[in-house]
C-alpha cells in the first residue's frame, strides 16, 4: 500500500502542479459570479462557481506528450464546439425552442470549424485556435443578445456597413444583461479555464500543418455555397436562430450580401439611358395637387381566381361593386405567405424582386443608409409624407428603414387608438379612421402621401375569441378548411372597413386618389388551394398564382375606368402618379416603358406580350431580355454601384 500510495504521489508531483497567481485568478473569479448568480437567486451555478473556478485555477496538468494529451485535448475542444453551437439560443432566451433539422445542424458546426481551422492555419496553436476561434463567435451571438431586443431582428452582415447609425442612436437604448447572456459569459470563461489547466501539445512543424489546415478551409469554405443553395436565409424576428442556426444564417447574410454585376454592365451606359427619359414637366402648385393615399392590406388576396369558390354571402361586395373613377387589375408579388416587406420594397422603390437572390429581404440586407424611393419623389412634388404600420415599430426594420427611404413621419401601434380591435390586433376600420384623421388635419394648402401597411388580416387563422365575428361560411365541399373560414369573414372585416373609407373619402372637396393592393395571399391549408383549383396545383404556371394579389386605384374626382390584367407591385406608381396628374421621376418614366415590354415580372418569372402568357426567364425573347437588362443594370447601379450611382434616375 505504501509502496502505491509513494508511486501516485511522485507521479502525480510529475502530473499536476500547482498555479499560485491563476489560483488566485479563479477565487476572484468565483467571488464575482457567485455574488451575481446569488443575487438572481441561482443558487446551484452559485456552488458550481465556488468549486470550479478555484480548484481549476489551482492546477495545471502535464501529461506525456502522446495520444493521451490529444485525447484530452479532443474532448475539452469537443465540449468548447458544442458549447459555441447553443450560445446563440441561450443568449435569446429560445434554447428550448429551436427547430433546427440534422442539416441545419451539421451545416453550423461546419461554420465553427471554419472559424477554428482558420485560426489554427495561421497560429499552428491548437488550443489559441479553439480558443480564439470560438471566442469570435460567441463575441457575436452576444452581440446579437444585446442587439436583438432594440431591433426583432438578428444581426447581419450588412450591419457591419451601419455602425456609425448605431452609434448614432447607442444612447436612445439602455444595454440590458439578461440572465442567459450572463450563463454563456461565465460558463465560457469556465470552460477556458478548464482548457488552460490542460497539459500543452507538441509543438507542430510549420509547412506541413499549414497546408493541411488551408487545404481543409478552402475544401470547406467551398463546399458551404451549395451546401445551402436550397436553404432559405430568414430574417424575421428570431427565425435565423430557432430554424437556421445563427452562423449559417450569419453566413447566409454574406452570401446574399452583393450581387453580380448585370451582363454588359457600366455605369456609362447607365448615364446613356438616363439622358433618354431626362425629361422636364411643370409641377402644378402644391396646393392643386390631390392627396395620395396608398395601402398595402396585409394578405389581402381575390381567392376566386383559383376557381370555385362557394360561400354563403360574397367576401368581398363593396370592392367588387367599385366601377367608377376605378381601375383595378391583378399584380404579381414575389411572396407567399410572408416577408411582406419585399412587397413594400418593390412598391417604394420599383426594383422588383426578380433581380435579387432568392429569400433575401432588401430591408434588412440592402437598405442600410438614405435611398431614393417614390417617397423622395412626393417630396419634391411638395407632398408631406407620412409611413404608418399598426404593429411593432421593429417588424423588419421599419422604424430604421422608413426614414432611410425620406418619410418625413413615421408612426406605429401606439399611435392607434383601436376602437375597433379585430383578433386583439388594430383593424381595417381603425387604420382607416386613423388615416382621415391625418389626411383631415393636415395643411390644406400642402398634399399628403400616404403609405400605410395593416395587419388585421396577417396570418394565425385559428383564433378564439370574442372581438372577431364569424361572417363567412364555406359551402359544399367535403372537408373543412377552419384556416380558410376565418381568413374569408377577415377579408369580408376588409371590405366593410373599405365601403366607409372610400365614402369618407367621397364626402371631402379635396381631390384625393387611393391606392389598394395586397402583399401576398394567405398561406391556407394545401388542400383547400387544390380544393377550389379542382385539381393539385402543381405546374410553375399553376403556381404563379399564389403569387397574384388584386388592386385598384379610385379617386374622388374623374379618372379612367379599366382594368389591368397583369402588372406587378414595382409598376404601380407609374399608374398611381400618372392619374394623380403628377409626372414621371425618370426612374418611373423607364419603368413605363419597360412594362410596355414586360407588363409583370416577379422573382418566379414575367408576363410576356409577345406569347400572351406568363414564362420564365429562360424563355425571354431577345427583346425582353434586353428590357430585363436594362432594368437589372438600373436596380445594381442604385443599391450596388454607390461610387458611381446614376444621379438622373436616383438623385
Amino acid at each position: 500500500m505504501n509502496q502505491l500510495k509513494d508511486y501516485l504521489q511522485s507521479h502525480l508531483k510529475n502530473y499536476i502542479q500547482f498555479d499560485r497567481t491563476k489560483c488566485i485568478i479563479g477565487i476572484v473569479l468565483a467571488v464575482l459570479t457567485c455574488i451575481l448568480f446569488a443575487l438572481s437567486g441561482d443558487w446551484g451555478t452559485v456552488c458550481l462557481c465556488a468549486v470550479l473556478f478555484p480548484v481549476f485555477g489551482s492546477v495545471k496538468f502535464s501529461l506525456p506528450k502522446t495520444w493521451m494529451s490529444y485525447l484530452v485535448f479532443a474532448i475539452w475542444a469537443g465540449v468548447a464546439v458544442w458549447f459555441v453551437k447553443i450560445a446563440p439560443a441561450y443568449t435569446m432566451d429560445l434554447v428550448h425552442n429551436t427547430w433546427e433539422t440534422d442539416e441545419i445542424l451539421f451545416l453550423n458546426y461546419l461554420c465553427i470549424f471554419i472559424t477554428l481551422a482558420t485560426v489554427f492555419t495561421i497560429t499552428l496553436k491548437p488550443k489559441l485556435a479553439v480558443t480564439l476561434g470560438s471566442f469570435l463567435l460567441l463575441l457575436l451571438a452576444v452581440i446579437n443578445g444585446f442587439v436583438y431586443p432594440f431591433r426583432g431582428r438578428e444581426l447581419g452582415y450588412m450591419d457591419l456597413f451601419a455602425i456609425q447609425t448605431a452609434i448614432n442612436v447607442a444612447g436612445q437604448y439602455h444595454v440590458k444583461f439578461t440572465l442567459n447572456i450572463l450563463y454563456v459569459i461565465v460558463r465560457w470563461i469556465a470552460i477556458l479555464f478548464i482548457g488552460y489547466s490542460l497539459p500543452e501539445l507538441p509543438r507542430l512543424p510549420r509547412l506541413i500543418p499549414r497546408v493541411i489546415g488551408a487545404f481543409t478551409v478552402v475544401v470547406m469554405c467551398l463546399s458551404l455555397n451549395p451546401l445551402t443553395s436550397n436553404v432559405p436565409i430568414k430574417t424575421w424576428a428570431s427565425e435565423g436562430t430557432r430554424l437556421n442556426g445563427f452562423y449559417i444564417n450569419v453566413y447566409m447574410t454574406v452570401r446574399d450580401a452583393s450581387m453580380e454585376k448585370p451582363p454588359k454592365y457600366s455605369p456609362t451606359t447607365v448615364e446613356q439611358l438616363a439622358g433618354e427619359y431626362l425629361v422636364t414637366e411643370a409641377v402644378k402648385d402644391p396646393s392643386e395637387l390631390p392627396d395620395v393615399v396608398v395601402i398595402m392590406n396585409e394578405s389581402y388576396a381575390d381567392l376566386r381566381m383559383f376557381g370555385g369558390l362557394n360561400t354563403n354571402r360574397d367576401v368581398t361586395p363593396f370592392i367588387d361593386s367599385l366601377t367608377e373613377n376605378t381601375i383595378r387589375g391583378y399584380a404579381l408579388t414575389s411572396v407567399y405567405g410572408g416577408n411582406t416587406a419585399n412587397s413594400e420594397f418593390e412598391f417604394l422603390t420599383g426594383h422588383s424582386m426578380a433581380f435579387f437572390p432568392d429569400s433575401s429581404v432588401p430591408y434588412q440586407q440592402y437598405i442600410n443608409k438614405q435611398t431614393h424611393s417614390l417617397v423622395n419623389v412626393m417630396e419634391g412634388y411638395g407632398y408631406q409624407t407620412v409611413g404608418t404600420h399598426p404593429y411593432w415599430e421593429s417588424g423588419w426594420s421599419r422604424d430604421i428603414i422608413y426614414p432611410y427611404l425620406g418619410f418625413d413621419t413615421i408612426t406605429f401601434a401606439d399611435d392607434y387608438a383601436n376602437n375597433y380591435p379585430v383578433r386583439h390586433y388594430t383593424s381595417d376600420r381603425d387604420m382607416f379612421e386613423y388615416v382621415l384623421e391625418h389626411l383631415n388635419s393636415n395643411d390644406p394648402h400642402k398634399p399628403m402621401f400616404l403609405f400605410g401597411v395593416t395587419m388585421q388580416n396577417h396570418g394565425g387563422y385559428d383564433y378564439e375569441g370574442e372581438d372577431f365575428t364569424q361572417h363567412i361560411q364555406l359551402q359544399g365541399y367535403e372537408k373543412e378548411y377552419p384556416l380558410a373560414t376565418q381568413y374569408l369573414s377577415l377579408l369580408h372585416e376588409t371590405d366593410m372597413a373599405v365601403e366607409y373609407l372610400v365614402n369618407e373619402l367621397e364626402k371631402r372637396e379635396k381631390p384625393t386618389i387611393l391606392l389598394m393592393f395586397g402583399d401576398h395571399l394567405p398561406q391556407l391549408d394545401q388542400n383547400f388551394y387544390d380544393d377550389i383549383y379542382g385539381k393539385k396545383i402543381e405546374t410553375p404556371l399553376e403556381k404563379q398564382q399564389y403569387y397574384t394579389v388584386p388592386f385598384f386605384i379610385w379617386a374622388n374626382y374623374d379618372i379612367p375606368e379599366k382594368t389591368i390584367p397583369y402588372s406587378s407591385f414595382n409598376y404601380l406608381p407609374v399608374h398611381l402618379l400618372e392619374n394623380a396628374g403628377l409626372p414621371l421621376s425618370p426612374y418611373l418614366r423607364f419603368l413605363k416603358s419597360t412594362e410596355e415590354i414586360i407588363p409583370a415580372l416577379n422573382y418566379r418569372g414575367f408576363y410576356s406580350k409577345e406569347k400572351n402568357a406568363l414564362i420564365t426567364y429562360s424563355e425571354a425573347s431577345p427583346k425582353e431580355q434586353e428590357a430585363l437588362n436594362q432594368y437589372q443594370a438600373l436596380v445594381y447601379n442604385h443599391l450596388f454601384d454607390r461610387k458611381n450611382k446614376n444621379t438622373i434616375f436616383f438623385p
